[in-house]
């Protein structure tokens, strides 16, 4: 104790070294347990899932998000989800986050850009998730897998918030730990917007700020888009 504070010893190295590993299930995601070695020697085991990562689209349009209904049978319930899927092999981030977005809405985007990438489970999964935010929405015909059942949503601003507030909408889907900035280049976005949603993003994240922090970034997708119309208007 120092002036009453507990002083805790500090590893400078934490680095877990793999001994072997075996591939218990594999599929569309695999399962591993890996034997590692600990920094006291030791070792121990490590389960976890290896996923191909996977894109989601916020999409915005006239004050609204575009919401996705599904039954998750994991936790047997219907959620809330913005459109995502996994990425194929060899498919690149924005190439999934398009498809999806055309596959279960039926909708694409004129505008449609990178705003960050997280882990979304560290302690059990490699899963990266790829966010991007897309206006300039155009309908057409959806393209759902044989095994898909999805109902699409439009949904105020308000609502989400109010939804997010009572934690009807998903972790994985929407909020997570916002800690990691995607590149972000200048388009038709303001650059102090570009500012602000970089600071959410890499401040330290509490259990308790995640509602409020993706508040935060579904009002600056809003004046985002309120800017983009406006540029659009006088290019006409």
């Amino acid at each position: 104790m120092i002036g009453g504070v507990p002083v805790f010893k500090h590893y400078s190295k934490l680095l877990e070294k793999k001994v072997n590993s075996k591939t218990v299930y594999e599929g569309i995601v695999n399962f591993k347990v890996d034997t590692v070695r600990l920094i006291n020697g030791t070792v121990s085991k490590r389960e976890y899932m290896q996923h191909p990562g996977a894109s989601a689209v916020l999409a915005v349009e006239n004050g609204k998000v575009l919401l996705v209904e599904q039954y998750r049978y994991p936790v047997k319930k219907i959620m809330l989800e913005i459109p995502a899927g996994k990425l194929k092999p060899l498919q690149k981030p924005l190439s999934c986050a398009k498809a999806e977005l055309r596959e279960e809405t039926g909708y694409t985007a004129k505008n449609i850009k990178k705003i960050l990438t997280f882990n979304t489970s560290a302690a059990f999964a490699d899963e990266n998730l790829h966010i991007f935010y897309a206006s300039g929405l155009k309908a057409g015909e959806r393209h759902l897998d044989d095994d898909e059942f999805v109902n699409v949503k439009w949904m105020s601003l308000d609502k989400v918030f109010k939804l997010i507030k009572a934690g009807k909408i998903p972790a994985k889907a929407v909020k997570g730990k916002l800690m990691k900035t995607a590149d972000i280049p200048p388009a038709f976005e303001p650059e102090e917007n570009y500012e602000n949603l970089s600071k959410l993003m890499t401040e330290p994240l509490t259990k308790s700020g995640v509602n409020h922090r993706l508040r935060k970034i579904l009002k600056i997708a809003e004046k985002l888009q309120r800017t983009q119309k406006q540029e659009e208007n006088l290019d006409e």
